[in-house]
């Protein structure tokens, strides 16, 4: 029988579900938007893109996002802003 010793005073832990959090999905208002570097809007394959990520996260809490491929300050990528 395994034996376990008893601890008094001992604080709880933080709960921690799943993995950290990549994009700031939750922390974005409407008219809020972010720049990511070395994606389009047409990313495909086995990475999970920026816009994929905001919309499984939009689709389970009614909230919407747009994208648009830019090229900001000559590097190429996507801005996802907040719209609903």
């Amino acid at each position: 029988m395994i034996e376990f010793k008893i601890e008094k005073g001992i604080p709880l832990a933080a709960e921690t579900r799943g993995r950290k959090r990549k994009y700031p999905w939750p922390e974005m208002e409407v008219g809020d938007s972010i720049f990511v570097a070395g994606q389009s809007s047409h990313d495909k394959g086995g990475k999970r893109s920026a816009y994929t990520s905001a919309q499984h996260y939009a689709r389970r809490r009614d909230l919407k996002f747009a994208v648009r491929t830019v090229t900001e300050d000559g590097v190429d990528g996507v801005r996802i802003w907040r719209v609903e």
